[in-house]
């Protein structure tokens, strides 16, 4: 038996743009986080490498307004991981 879930819709696609400690499996965290959450990871793109961290540009791909703020509230309470900021498209 299939389990249905809410269609994903380009128009709540967000972008989150996160300090991630530099350390083996800390993006590993973040992207284990989003999905576990509901949302679908899309593009990962480096912005900056800074002293013992990258500045990362996360798409994520979610339900409705609600399900990003929920899954923005996650994000900030990774630790290692300083939430910057986020756009939604």
């Amino acid at each position: 038996m299939t389990v249905s879930q809410p269609a994903f819709n380009a128009s709540n696609s967000i972008i989150v743009r996160l300090n991630i400690d530099n350390k083996i499996g800390m993006l590993a965290s973040v992207t284990k986080t989003i999905s576990e959450m509901g949302g679908v990871v899309g593009a990962i793109d480096l912005v900056q490498p800074e002293a013992g961290v990258l500045v990362r540009d996360i798409s994520i791909f979610t339900h409705d307004p609600d399900h990003s703020d929920q899954i923005v509230t996650a994000i900030k309470n990774l630790p290692g991981v300083e939430f910057i900021n986020f756009s939604d498209r």
